[in-house]
């Protein structure tokens, strides 16, 4: 997943050299800005650094929930708790996808959480705000890839710590520290995390238009219960998955659209950074 990030960057870095020599003169700060810079390599780095600020906000958050979020937020892990004991009941539900069903889903959903499409997605939308000086598209691309590479790390720490066995390893659902082996980073499901990062940030930006957020949760929803219908994960897996991946995406695009925080704009005289 993370390579795709990785090429991302490299856009990001190839751009930087490309535009080395615009003066500065050039970029449009507005008046209650404390002070912008050019689209640069130290707008690189600031981008880079947020990664970990933004990580730290997120673990930190729920000491500054309000009492709805509290309850709301408790919610959602009770229900997801509950899901537990009847994971092995689901996993008997749900019928058994056949090769070319597979093969289907691979390429018309999974590819949607590991990065296959959506970094695609995201560095289009760069470039096209960045030519364009369309600043939603452009911040979208940085939230997202942001929100991606924070719910994987998240995930993959999960993934690693907990070793729970796939409903393959045939040692039932509540298998857990199993030791390091392919079949056992089935909690939380890595695919469902990346489809809902990408999916939040999109529904939160372009919430005005009524098609995006459901469109985006319609892809994320259905790459969750693919990875049921292929029997590569338990129910609580997804549904997990789904709420660091929405969760992620919700806090980093509240905080980066915060006048007090850091934010890349793109403006009529090109692209600044303020904060």
């Amino acid at each position: 997943m993370l390579k795709y990030c990785l090429l991302y960057f490299l856009l990001i870095s190839t751009l930087v050299h490309a535009q080395k020599g615009r003066s500065t003169d050039s970029i449009d700060v507005p008046n209650n800005a404390s002070r912008g810079v050019a689209f640069n390599k130290q707008m690189v780095l600031r981008y880079g650094k947020s990664f970990f600020s933004d990580s730290r906000d997120y673990v930190t958050a729920p000491l500054s929930w309000n009492k709805k979020q509290v309850i709301v937020n408790s919610s959602l892990l009770a229900i997801g708790g509950g899901l537990f004991f009847a994971d092995q009941w689901i996993h008997n539900k749900v019928p058994t996808a056949t090769l070319n069903q597979e093969k289907g889903i691979k390429y018309g959903l999974q590819y949607f959480g590991n990065g296959y499409y959506t970094m695609p997605l995201m560095a289009g939308m760069f470039v096209y705000g960045l030519a364009n000086k369309k600043e939603r598209p452009f911040q979208t691309s940085l939230m997202g890839v942001k929100s991606f590479v924070i719910s994987t790390v998240i995930t993959r720490g999960l993934k690693y710590a907990l070793n729970r066995s796939r409903p393959e390893a045939n040692q039932g659902s509540n298998f857990w520290l199993m030791g390091k082996s392919p079949f056992s980073v089935s909690f939380p499901s890595g695919h469902t995390t990346g489809a809902f990062a990408i999916a939040s940030v999109l529904a939160r930006n372009y919430k005005d238009k009524t098609w995006v957020p459901i469109t985006s949760y319609t892809i994320a929803t259905g790459v969750a219960v693919s990875r049921l219908w292929t029997k590569d994960h338990w129910a609580s897996d997804v549904f997990f998955g789904a709420l660091v991946g929405w969760s992620v995406g919700t806090v980093v695009t509240t905080i980066d659209c915060l006048p007090q925080k850091s934010a890349w704009k793109v403006t009529p005289g090109g692209v600044s950074y303020w904060f």
